[in-house]
């Protein structure tokens, strides 16, 4: 059975001038890539790419840089994160347990 469609829009064809790899990346794509950098911090070390996204200058290096991050993003989609402490739920959230060495915040004394 053919699905019946509201209403279809013609896209026009892409022209061949509007793919320049060599062209300066805008401020958009450069604010795409600090987000995704961001992102990328949150990896474990051994999953990051390890590129300055400051060395990025054109189209070509950002679309590459943009590719490998996306890439592993996918690959790790679904695996859970690494816990890296014990937690404990306190009203709802989880906390970590501090180590019974550590000092408990605010009992430095009051400032005159």
């Amino acid at each position: 059975m053919k699905k019946k469609y509201a209403r279809l829009v013609d896209v026009p064809k892409v022209e061949r001038s509007a793919y320049n790899h060599a062209r300066f990346i805008s401020g958009l794509v450069m604010h795409q890539l600090i987000h995704l950098s961001t992102v990328e911090q949150s990896l474990p070390v051994e999953h990051r790419t390890g590129i300055n996204i400051s060395t990025l200058h054109t189209e070509k290096e950002a679309a590459d840089y943009i590719g490998q991050v996306t890439a592993k993003l996918h690959q790790l989609k679904g695996k859970p994160p690494k816990k890296t402490g014990k937690r404990r739920a306190v009203k709802g959230r989880l906390v970590k347990k501090r180590s019974s060495r550590s000092k408990p915040h605010g009992t430095r004394g009051k400032r005159r």
